[in-house]
């Protein structure tokens, strides 16, 4: 009865392991969904309004949910500090500070569209972004096909890891 019991546990133990794995990908994709729409939003914004950094990154704050809300919060919070340090490595510290769930590439896009903002004319931020945001969705596409296929794969290794421990240690 204790195997039995025993058993039971290390399957489900590796199913939630495999669940981990495969909600890791879904976060991914929720984040970067978030992100493209701030950078529409702001791509927008900039083109009809050409509103000030302050301004735009209050609206981007209070516009999008979760991750990026804060990220864009943290921006706006250092944006005081701009005298001292540019707006790139204030968007780079909040990259960095805020926990994010993007990985190393989809950082580097969004590192992208720091050293653009605020530096150019309002066309020319347009466009940048506008580049910026095509890349962010290719991006995004590749982590919804990932994710597709690696739900699948992380639940399968979850479950055979813990059958597998299941019948190694009866």
């Amino acid at each position: 009865m204790v195997r039995a019991l025993g058993a039971a546990l290390l399957i489900a133990g590796g199913l939630g392991a495999g669940w981990c794995g495969a909600s890791a990908l879904d976060r991914r994709v929720r984040s970067l969904r978030t992100f493209c729409a701030a950078l529409e939003t702001a791509q927008r914004e900039l083109s009809l309004r050409l509103l000030p950094m302050p301004e735009l990154l209050s609206l981007l704050s209070r516009q999008s949910e979760g991750q990026a809300g804060a990220f864009f919060a943290r921006c706006l919070a250092d944006l005081p500090s701009l005298g001292s340090r540019s707006f790139a490595r204030i968007w780079g510290d909040a990259l960095e500070g805020v926990p994010l769930d993007l990985n190393r590439e989809d950082r580097e896009i969004l590192a992208q569209a720091g050293r653009v903002l605020g530096r150019y004319d309002g066309a020319g931020q347009e466009a940048a972004l506008e580049l910026i945001r095509l890349r962010l969705v290719r991006a995004l596409e590749e982590a919804e096909e990932r994710r597709k296929s690696g739900k699948k794969v992380w639940y399968a290794l979850g479950i055979t890891a813990g059958c597998f421990l299941a019948i190694v240690l009866m």
